[in-house]
């Protein structure tokens, strides 16, 4: 069991994403994106661009994908933060990786802790067993 003094990513679950997980995912990626490009305030171009991009719809399409995987990071039931893979993508680089990570969210107050590192390293690894990929 973790304790208070612990990291956030020792005391977090890094887990498959389910169906069920799609609101939270969805008002999660639109908090991070708002925190990262929103620094001015919110125009109506970031509104529009929030309001479409950051859907139930569109989350629960990507955690049914069959082509993609979501792991996320929790505590308590609450998201942190969450890693999406699409498998089947051509790397320029290197003919052999078949694996991509689209997106790496982190709410800000998990930064510093280890949090984005561990999403990053459970990726890769679960890249590795579900396609083999580097």
């Amino acid at each position: 069991m973790a304790t208070a003094d612990q990291p956030a990513a020792q005391q977090a679950l890094i887990r498959k994403g389910r169906a069920g997980d799609a609101p939270q995912l969805a008002v999660l990626a639109a908090q991070v994106w708002l925190h990262t490009y929103a620094d001015a305030g919110i125009s109506v171009t970031i509104a529009d661009h929030v309001l479409d991009a950051f859907t139930l719809t569109r989350y629960t399409a990507l955690l049914t994908d069959p082509d993609k995987s979501v792991l996320v990071a929790e505590r308590g039931g609450n998201l942190l933060g969450f890693a999406a893979v699409a498998f089947g993508q051509p790397c320029p680089d290197d003919d052999a990786a078949r694996s991509e990570l689209e997106t790496l969210y982190v709410q800000e107050h998990c930064h510093g802790q280890g949090l984005g590192s561990a999403l990053l390293n459970a990726a890769e690894h679960h890249a590795r067993q579900t396609a083999g990929s580097r």
